[in-house]
């Protein structure tokens, strides 16, 4: 009885350990590739300013989505579903993809963004159809950074 139990604790704490263990992971690995995503940004950015960019050519949603855009194409692993655009303050202005619906950013997040820092969240199990107005598969879950 004592071994068994003892089994049991050992199990449990080792299935506890390695849930926590893939949580940690996989923040890494989101964290790492929004660290990514921004450098290449920023890599796209100056270069656009240093093709003759007008000065405040960035404040305009439109020249921001492009930007976006053409960070994605430098990064052939990732597949952009759509891009939605917040003001500084966290309110959704608006997005790239005809079908994507309008959403809030969460406080702990506008306040990282703030200060300038990378955000990244990986869901698993992600609804297309909560994001998405007429997603052909709008019932079934696909894991997205």
């Amino acid at each position: 009885m004592v071994i068994t139990l003892t089994l049991l604790t050992f199990a449990v704490a080792l299935y506890l350990v390695s849930l926590q263990l893939r949580r940690q992971v996989r923040e890494q690995i989101a964290g790492r590739d929004a660290r990514l995503f921004y450098a290449m940004t920023m890599m796209r950015q100056r270069l656009t300013e240093a093709e003759g960019a007008t000065d405040g050519w960035l404040e305009d949603p439109r020249n921001q989505v492009a930007l976006v855009l053409k960070v994605s194409d430098l990064l052939p692993d990732y597949d952009v579903l759509g891009i939605r655009l917040f003001n500084p303050a966290g309110r959704y202005v608006g997005s790239f993809s005809t079908n994507l619906t309008a959403a809030e950013l969460d406080g702990p997040d506008v306040l990282e963004l703030q200060e300038l820092r990378t955000v990244s969240h990986f869901r698993p199990a992600y609804r297309l159809g909560e994001n998405f107005a007429d997603a052909p598969r709008a019932d079934q879950t696909d894991p997205v950074l």
